[in-house]
This record gives structure tokens, sequence and C-alpha cells, in this order.
């Protein structure tokens, strides 16, 4: 019993970060030292053989193309020139040279950001250490001051990954400071008690920060010397930042976290690409509708809500559905959107390219220009345009050898429109993404368009009048508010952007009176009035449903979706029509703006990546490119069909105060609660 209280606690040593030093000097010497020529001066040679290759090849070319000449017949120069290009371009694959590929694999240890000053006696410290001649722990003192006898039973929970251990009396504090629960110690240090904050979690236990370090990096966070931001860098370890900003963010602001929790969680799966300066997570309940028949197959819906009675609902929806045979979900359309603007000095240049771009004898240039990466051919200095149109229609010709030459392997030009306000102009590029949400995707591919065009319009002015810059390779693109992104648009709303979805069923007549306890009259006469007649009335914008973005954002979080896009996921229309002489129901959904995917963003999440795979749709498509974020926007809709359905049955039968007053109202007394 006393042996499972021990832990493998260290024992606090009044130790400031510091540089170690070595005992033994390194004598080993760096890769770079083996070069006949110092390290810039080899860079600036490869460098310059690199580009005078590419400058010579292209050149070569270009005679070969206006003789008529097979490219593959090449001299001794080209052959010569061939293999410089090679061998200068593995140096620079580290594009830095040699120093740059042993910063990555050589990496600093994590204490490097300390201070000089303590160096000297560190030194000492360290030495002595290594230098030990008897076991740990035996060269301890082991006198520990007194507990204060408020403390004697405080439950001590380590960070980090650590297991908890419970010090209850002097003498188990003792023990663990005499060594017996750790690996190793100074021989000449007594050992510190530890440092408690006033951090609590969930069950009110008290956390010790039991290094001195972490102290001084909260009370560095604090003071503001240490950017809270710069944690994860410093400290090499994304749950141990995370909790010394938790805890420095509750000292600055006076308030606790504890219902917030910390554990549990890979913060290193969302370090630079899903959230920043992340303190906890939060729990949102994850409930199941369905089984959702769908085009012949059985779907069971995740969706994440605090809402109660949605998936109560929507499940009797898919009820519903299921009794009447299933719902058809069809694609209408697939392609991402993306709208730069650009201005010219009149609105003729303006105009100028409109004609251009919408050219149809254009459009095979530019969907070279934009699916294959040739940035770097374009750029080489080529401004004579001829020759420029005689290499993209090169490009064409050889379009599979060129396979590696792609700014995305899934994106794919779809089509062009251009929108003009006098001399600005704005691009809406419409492409294809595989199973990508891909709006940064479609951002690569109308930067190479970008690019070339710039060069005969060398007057074009890529600005952002409103919206967000994405920086792509060192360039930068403007985005326009013409795609139009999380912001309800008549664009998207006609126009489409995503995945285009219609999804229809027919409930049989006595599914409506038995399940809904509603009848098909009413629920045709509630649609016309509130759905269609009503959401005109208030001027809606793709706003013709009852509630088609409860279940789209529900499932959207579950699945690790942007929330956001519910804005224009949840477009939507609901027709209600009598069938089969009145005595059935045909119900659909029509959503032109479905923005989803089942790769990259959140998707990679652990808990999101099981409900995508619980709909059989997690990752990349093995078959069909984009399959699998197809058939996800197609649950999405049908999901919103069963809502929807659901709903107006419980408004048309009067049900639905009754429910959300017998399910959505918390018993607990929230004055308690607040004080």
């Amino acid at each position: 019993m006393e042996a499972s209280r021990r832990s493998a606690v260290k024992p606090v040593i009044v130790l400031k970060p510091s540089k170690r030093v070595p005992l033994v000097e390194d004598t080993t010497g760096k890769a770079s030292d083996a070069l006949p020529l110092p390290l810039y001066l080899t860079n600036a040679v490869f460098f310059t053989l690199f580009f005078s290759v590419v400058y010579f090849l292209l050149s070569r070319w270009r005679e070969k193309i206006r003789a008529s000449i097979p490219l593959h017949a090449v001299t001794f120069p080209e052959i010569v020139a061939v293999f410089a290009l090679v061998a200068s371009l593995i140096y620079l694959l580290g594009f830095f040279g040699i120093d740059f590929v042993q910063s990555l694999i050589i990496r600093p240890s994590g204490d490097v950001w300390s201070g000089e000053d303590d160096e000297e006696g560190n030194e000492v410290l360290l030495r002595e250490e290594d230098a030990r001649t008897v076991p740990c722990g035996q060269a301890l003192d082991c006198s520990v001051p007194s507990l204060p006898h408020m403390v004697r039973n405080v439950t001590a929970q380590r960070l980090f990954d650590e297991k908890p251990v419970r010090v209850t009396t002097e003498e188990d504090a003792r023990k663990v400071s005499c060594g017996q629960a750790v690996d190793c110690s100074l021989r000449s240090l007594p050992p510190r008690p530890p440092i408690v904050t006033s951090q609590k979690l969930f069950h009110e236990k008290t956390v010790i920060v039991t290094t001195e370090e972490d102290e001084e990096i909260i009370k560095s966070v604090v003071a503001g010397t240490l950017p809270s931001y710069s944690l994860e860098s410093k400290l090499g370890g994304c749950k141990r930042a995370a909790a010394i900003r938790r805890e420095a963010l509750q000292r600055l602001t006076g308030r606790s976290l504890s219902g917030l929790p910390l554990d549990g969680f890979d913060y290193e799966s969302i370090l630079g690409q899903c959230c920043e300066m992340p303190v906890g997570y939060v729990q949102i309940p994850v409930g199941i509708a369905g089984p959702l028949l769908l085009n012949g197959r059985e779907y069971s819906v995740p969706m994440a809500t605090t809402e109660g009675c949605l998936v109560a609902s929507t499940n009797r929806g898919c009820k519903a559905i299921h009794l009447s045979g299933g719902a058809t979900s069809i694609l209408l359309k697939d392609g991402m959107t993306r709208a730069p603007v650009v201005r010219f000095s009149t609105a003729k240049r303006a105009a100028e390219l409109k004609f251009y771009l919408e050219d149809p004898e254009n459009f095979d240039t530019l969907a070279v220009v934009f699916n294959r990466f040739v940035r770097f051919l374009l750029n080489s200095g080529l401004n004579d345009s001829k020759f420029k149109l005689i290499l993209c229609c090169w490009f064409i010709e050889n379009f599979e050898f060129l396979g590696g030459c792609r700014s995305s392997r899934f994106g794919r030009l779809q089509s062009i429109k251009c929108a003009i306000a006098g001399k600005n102009l704005y691009l809406r590029f419409t492409c294809s993404t595989g199973d990508a949400m891909g709006m940064n995707m479609v951002s690569k591919g109308v930067q190479n368009v970008i690019d070339f065009l710039q060069t005969d319009f060398p007057d074009m002015d890529v600005i952002g009048i409103s919206g967000w810059i994405t920086e792509i390779y060192g360039f930068v693109l403007d985005e326009g508010n013409f795609c139009s992104d999380k912001k309800p648009a008549a664009v998207n709303w006609i126009e489409g952007r995503g995945k285009s979805v219609v999804c229809e069923a027919i409930i049989e007549g006595d599914v409506v009176r038995k399940v809904m306890k509603t009848s098909v009259e009413s629920l045709v006469e509630l649609n016309m009035l509130k759905n269609l007649t009503g959401s005109a009335m208030a001027g809606a914008l793709g706003g013709f449903n009852a509630h088609a973005s409860n279940i789209v954002t529900a499932i959207y979080i579950a699945t690790g979706q942007d929330p956001a896009q519910n804005v224009e996921s949840s477009h939507c229309i609901t027709m209600m029509e009598a069938v089969n002489d009145g005595k059935d129901l045909h119900i659909s959904v029509t959503m032109p703006s479905v923005e989803v995917g089942t790769v990259g963003g959140g998707t990679q999440l652990a808990s999101q990546s099981a409900c995508l795979n619980l709909l059989g749709v997690k990752g990349a498509s093995k078959e069909v490119a984009g399959a699998n974020s197809r058939l996800l926007a197609t649950i999405v809709a049908g999901a919103v069909l069963a809502g929807e359905l659901s709903l107006m049955s419980a408004l048309a039968a009067g049900q639905l105060v009754k429910s959300h007053m017998k399910y959505n109202r918390s018993s607990k007394d929230m004055f308690n609660l607040s004080s």
C-alpha cells in the first residue's frame, strides 16, 4: 500500500535553466569543414550553377521549338548541363546548404533560452553530479522542513503525464526526498519543498508545480517578458506549454479555469494547424441520429450539440424516412471558389482582362497554368509572351509527362467568372479539390494564374478591398469577398460553392400520421406559410427552411469541418408537396453550398476522425478522388431532410413547446450555481 504511494517525482533543485557545459571537449567536426571553399562561397557557386544551367536549357528548348527539332535529341553540352542541373539541385535541396540541414538534424536542447549569468556556478554543479561515486539517494540529507498542519493531506497531482502521488505525512515526504522513489540526485544539495500553486482541475484537486523552472517561466509570462505564444517553441512540449500558459492566465485574470479540462488531449496534433495558445479544450456531447437510409445504405449520423431535442428530433425524422423506403441524395456540382480582386488605372484595361479571361480560346492555357506549378519557368526572365504561349502549349501536349509539376494533385480549374466595378476586376475561380474542402488548394492555383497574367498586364495591381490575405510561397494573394466565404451571399445561393446537393424522399401517409403525429395537408400548408412565404417576408437569403443550420453545424463540429462555414452551407430551400392523390408527402431539400472535406484541418483530430470513420468517409478515398467528401455532403443533406421533416411535423402538431419544456430544460437551481 505504501509502495504504491511512491512517485517518480524528483526533488526540486534550486537551479535556473542554463546551457550544459560538456566535460570533454567536443572534437567532432562539421560536415562543412570538408568543403574546399567557405560555406557561403560554395552556396553561391551552386546557386549560380543552378540558374545558369536552367537558363541555358530553356534557351536551347526555345530554339528547338522554333526550329521544330525534337526535344529528346540532345547534344553533349546539353547532357553536361543536365548532369550539372541534377548535381546542383541535390545540393540545394536544403536550400540553405549544409548548415541548414545540420540545424534540422542536430537540434539544440530546450534550455538554451536561459541567460548566461549562472553558467560558472552551474558548470561546477554539473561536474559534481557526474563525479558522484555513491548510488542515487544515499548521500542525500533526508531532513525536510516541517509541513504545516493545513497541508498534510494535500493531493499532489503532477502535470505533464506523470503519475499522481498523495503526500499524506511528513514521513512520506521524507521518503520521497531521500531518493527512494527517485532515479538520481545531487550529492551535496538538500531538497527544497515544491512550489504549490492555486490551479485546480476537475474535482478541486490542487495541482503542484514541482519545479522552480516552471515557476520562473510562469512569472516571466505574467510579467510580459516571455510571450505566451512562444512557449511551445521554447519548452519543446505542447502539453507543458499549455499547462504553464493556463496557470499564467489564471494569475493574470484572477479567474479560475477549474471546469476547463487540460488532460486527455493530444496538443501536439493541433500545433501549427488547428489552434494557437491552447489552455485546455471544451467538451461537447456527441449524439447519434439514425439509422438514416440514404441511397440504399444506412448511416449513423454523429451530431455534436448542446441543444436538447435536436438529436432526438433528427432521429425521429430518420425513422420516418426509413419506414418509407429511404431517401435519395444527388450531387449536382462540386467546385470550391476563390476570388482575388485586381485593379487597373482605367476601366478599359480592367475590361480587356475580363474579355481575355472569359475567352474560351484562352481557357486551356489558363487551366495549364492553374493546374501546374510553372511559376519557376515564368519568372526565370523569359519575357517573350509568344514563347510563353508556346511553352504552355508544350505543357498541354506533355500533360502526362509533367505529372510532377502540379500545384496540387487534385486541384483542377473548372471555370473563371469575372465581375467589374469601375476599374476594379473581381475574378471568381472555381476548382475541384478532391477530398479536401480545398480553399488553400485553390489559392495556390490562383496565385499561378495571377503571376502568369502580370507579364501581359504589368499595370495590374493585386489588392484587397475586404477579406483576408493568404501568403503562399513568399507571394501574397488577396481575397476580394466575391467567393464568398463565411458570409451569406447571393452568388453562392445562385452559383453554388463547394458541393451542391439535392435530397428527396416520399413519406407515406400512414407514417406521417402515426410517427409524425400530423397530416400531409397540414405539413404542405405550414411549409408554404413558414418556409416560403415567411422567409420571403423576412427578406431571407438562402434561408427558406426551418432549421437546416442546426443539423449542419452539429455534424460539422462532430466531423472536424469549419463551423463558421455553416453560414453558406446552411443555404437551403425545403419543398413539400402532396403526391399519390394527396395520400403521401414528397419532401426535398436543395443545398447549393455544402462545404465539407474529409482530409485536412480538424478532420485529422482523434475525436473528429472517429466520427468520420463511423460514416465510412475517413481520410481520402483510395478508389475515386473526392468520393469521400462528396458522400459526406450527401449525408449532410439527408440529415437536414430528416431534421426538417421532424421539426415541421412538431410545429404542425403543436408539440414543439411541449417537447422543449420536457427535454431542453435544466432541473438544476441556476441561482445556486451562479452564486
